[in-house]
């Protein structure tokens, strides 16, 4: 496997590259995941923010404070998810959307949190952890 990801937005304006390892794969059932993903979950690969480089199109990044602690930064072209930080679960962190990136990436997620609040029609994929805060 490679050493590094790389994503973009739906536009292709904002494009980034993370160094791996990342700290977690995590799908998140939360209210907030699915409403800033348009998803049935959010699907997040969290890194720390030192191994995250936008590397185009910096300028062009708008940000909307979710809650206290939850960022969204967004394309301010296309409305694409760039990057989102969890200060309160994972302080120095960067959340990229999995489904913005475009190296090769397989890795399964390895845990599932906040299924109590998962969307009534989704079934939750037994074959991964559930993890309840």
């Amino acid at each position: 496997m490679s050493s590094s990801i790389t994503g973009k937005c739906h536009c292709g304006l904002v494009q980034w590259k993370a160094e791996l390892p990342q700290k977690i794969i995590v799908m998140c059932h939360c209210s907030i995941c699915r409403q800033i993903s348009g998803a049935d979950y959010g699907s997040w690969v969290i890194l720390p923010e030192e191994q995250v480089e936008i590397c185009q199109g910096a300028e062009c990044i708008s940000h909307y404070q979710a809650t206290e602690n939850y960022s969204k930064y967004f394309c301010s072209k296309c409305g694409s998810t760039v990057k989102c930080v969890n200060e309160d679960k994972f302080p120095k962190h960067i959340y990229l959307a999995r489904g913005n990136i475009t190296s090769d990436f397989d890795t399964p997620a390895d845990l599932q949190v906040y299924t109590g609040d998962k969307a009534s029609w989704l079934e939750i994929n037994e074959a991964i952890p559930v993890f309840n805060p």
